[in-house]
Parts: structure tokens; C-alpha cells; sequence
């Protein structure tokens, strides 16, 4: 039987026993106060360059545990702005973009910006 030919109770109840777990679960992640431990800032003079395409693990241990900075390639930086600018066109034209311009889950019939973008207007 598909995920698809599921529906309603049959696939909540498939649901719950994982539902259950999750409190269970997130109270055990939660590490104890005193087994917190600040980062040590011996990389901040090391900038990790994000390009969106060769992040290693190395990479996000530097600068999560020894406090690296974190520098945009020219190539992201334009790749952002490019995303960025689809974003206004399509405010600009009406089109629903969800989380930008329409509210999410049940919302996502309900405009939540309805004012005109500075940049296109």
C-alpha cells in the first residue's frame, strides 16, 4: 500500500506512535547546564568562504566549536541577490510566493505583504 492510498486515520494513526516518542526524545537531547561548554575562539582569525557548494563537516566544526567567521563568494553573493530579486519580481507580478508574500500551512491563502517593494515600485 502507497504513503498516497493512506489518508486520515489510517495515516494518523501510523503517526502517533512517533508523535509520542518525540517529548520523550527532545527531553533526552537537552544537555544538563552544567555540561555546557562555551566555544573556544581559536580560529577567529580563520574566515570560512561559503560558496554553496563544497561546505565540508571541518569546515562547520571551525566555525561552530573554535569561532571562524564566515565570509560569501562573489559567486554566492550573486546567486543570493539573483533569488532575492526572482522574489521581487514576483511580488511585483502577483504571483504567491510562499512565506514571502502568502502565510504558511493553513495561512497560505492570506497575503502577508501586500505593500510595494521599495525596489520596484
Amino acid at each position: 500500500m502507497s504513503v498516497g492510498a493512506l489518508a486520515g486515520p489510517a495515516l494518523l494513526l501510523l503517526a502517533t506512535p512517533a508523535l509520542a516518542a518525540a517529548p520523550a526524545i527532545a527531553a533526552a537531547s537537552v544537555p544538563d547546564a552544567a555540561a555546557y561548554r562555551a566555544i573556544t575562539p581559536s580560529m577567529a582569525d580563520k574566515t570560512v568562504l561559503l560558496s554553496g557548494r563544497d561546505l565540508t563537516v571541518d569546515q562547520v566544526v571551525q566555525v561552530a566549536r573554535y569561532g571562524a567567521k564566515v565570509s560569501l563568494s562573489a559567486e554566492a553573493r550573486q546567486r543570493s541577490a539573483d533569488a532575492y530579486g526572482l522574489l521581487l519580481e514576483a511580488a511585483a507580478e502577483g504571483v504567491s510566493v510562499y512565506w514571502f508574500n502568502r502565510g504558511s500551512g493553513s495561512g497560505r491563502r492570506s497575503r502577508i505583504r501586500s505593500t510595494c517593494w521599495p525596489r520596484i515600485c
